[in-house]
């Protein structure tokens, strides 16, 4: 990348390669973000199909974010094989957050309740997780209560 020299006791920096190369890190960077996060080598071939888009030299960077979102995996199967044969037979839950985007209330958390054999779901807002408890109580009095 730069190299520096020894002269006179002071160590001085050839910053002309460094300039290009953060130059050229940082237009790859914004073009690699207008196409939609494509990759540096289409980048760099392509550059020809679009009218004033300058020209692209690859370069050393390791886009995280891409490389997550562009790993698969495997789709769970849509028949697990056992389903619940009446309603409230299997309950499933699942809690989420903390999340940053706290409602009007104060809510920072997410708890569901899904019967397996119905699909029903029960969708709670929490403030904290110790609230979650009290919300299964609510659920559980719900099945458990009969109908007239």
């Amino acid at each position: 990348m730069c190299d520096g020299y020894h002269e006179g006791g002071i160590y001085k920096l050839n910053i002309a390669p460094c300039v290009s190369y953060i130059a050229s890190e940082l237009l790859i960077d914004l073009w690699h973000q207008r196409f939609r996060h494509l990759n540096q080598d289409s980048l760099v071939k392509n550059t020809s199909l679009v009218e004033g888009l300058p020209s692209l030299q690859k370069v050393e960077t390791v886009y995280e974010g891409c490389m997550f979102r562009k790993q698969h995996r495997h789709s769970f199967p849509s028949d697990a094989g056992w389903k619940a044969d009446r309603p409230f037979k299997l309950i499933h839950s699942d809690i989420m957050g903390p999340v940053n985007a706290v409602t009007q209330g104060g809510n920072r958390f997410v708890l569901t309740f899904i019967d397996d054999h119905s699909r029903y779901i029960w969708i709670y807002m929490l403030k904290a997780k110790l609230e979650a408890l009290d919300k299964f109580k609510v659920v559980v009095d719900i099945l458990y209560t009969p109908t007239r």
